[in-house]
């Protein structure tokens, strides 16, 4: 019963590294997405993308709030995140070429911070959404627009 309170006293510090590593990854998201637009000159739908970071953004706002509360986070709070995180970088990759964007191996780091802190069930179910999020980038998904030639280097 005591390993059970530990785990969950433990959450609260593991969504903070989590809130973390969704500023850090917005912050590149968001300079792939200018690199995209003003160096490779992307045909993307960057509103709509932004619009999801903007989303994603809003979930780690509300987190923040969470935190700052003395309840305890649970497994299952903690696990929902890990999804909403897994869900969201699934639809910007969506926009941005699928599985053929070198970004769908992040799909990888919910899965291993899941298996390093939950239970092996739900890491286990986190690595199936993963997998299946994947799967559908193999199929399903807009392809990216052909490079504009940059001038001068033609």
């Amino acid at each position: 019963m005591g390993a059970i309170h530990a785990t969950i006293d433990a959450m609260h510090p593991n969504l903070r590294r989590l809130q973390i590593i969704r500023v850090i990854v917005a912050a590149l998201q968001l300079c792939a997405l200018g690199y995209a637009h003003w160096s490779l000159r992307l045909d993307l739908d960057y509103g709509l993308i932004l619009a999801i970071l903007a989303v994603l953004a809003l979930c780690n706002g509300v987190l923040w709030l969470r935190l700052r509360r003395a309840v305890s986070p649970s497994q299952r709070e903690f696990l929902s995140h890990l999804w909403i995180d897994i869900f969201g970088l699934g639809v910007v990759l969506y926009f941005t070429g699928g599985a053929s964007n070198p970004f769908v191996s992040y799909l990888l780091v919910p899965v291993t911070i899941a298996a390093a802190t939950l239970p092996w069930l739900w890491a286990a179910a986190t690595g199936a959404v993963a997998l299946a999020c994947h799967t559908l980038l193999l199929f399903w998904y807009r392809p990216l627009p052909a490079l504009m030639p940059i001038e001068g280097m033609e």
